[in-house]
């Protein structure tokens, strides 16, 4: 009596387990979507303000952005670029019917309506290789990939974060 308890409680943790990790699962990004895209060649090019995007096959990224570099107020320039604000965040990605929807994610299940609204909307162009998103200001931009792979440190942040879901 004792063991089949035992092994119908075991049956019922399986079975949950197995419903967390399926919360946890997403539909796999295609291999052309997934590496290092961004708007220049990094986030420090040229005089425009740039967007970095790193994809991993399971939906996991990061999303970074620049400032245009800062001007000095006296006119004067060393010629050296000027300083840049850089900011960046975590994100989800979904291939939609539409495309490719980037949301900003937050750890531990830390989800708000705000975040839901701030998801990023793009298209893929095949023939231009491109990913044209829309921010939640209205503005748009388009990234180019620039590799199939995304570098280490930005792998080993994606890793911290997927860690903290737990």
């Amino acid at each position: 009596m004792f063991s089949i308890i035992c092994l119908k409680r075991a049956q019922v943790l399986v079975v949950c387990g197995c419903l967390h990790f399926s919360a946890h699962a997403a539909d796999p990004l295609p291999a052309n979507l997934t590496g290092t895209w961004g708007t220049g060649k990094s986030l420090y090019d040229g005089s425009d303000k740039q967007t970095e995007m790193y994809l991993l096959a399971d939906g996991f990224g990061l999303l970074a952005g620049s400032t245009t570099p800062a001007q000095r107020a006296d006119g004067s320039d060393d010629g050296k670029p000027g300083p840049r604000a850089i900011i960046g965040f975590p994100v989800r990605a979904n291939v939609t019917s539409d495309g490719l929807l980037v949301k900003p994610f937050l750890p531990n299940g830390v989800q708000s309506a705000k975040l839901e609204k701030a998801s990023f909307p793009c298209l893929y162009s095949v023939t231009s290789q491109t990913l044209t998103c829309n921010a939640p200001t209205g503005e748009t931009f388009t990234m180019r990939r620039r590799s199939e792979a995304v570098p280490e440190d930005a792998l080993r942040t994606i890793a911290e974060v997927k860690g903290s879901i737990d």
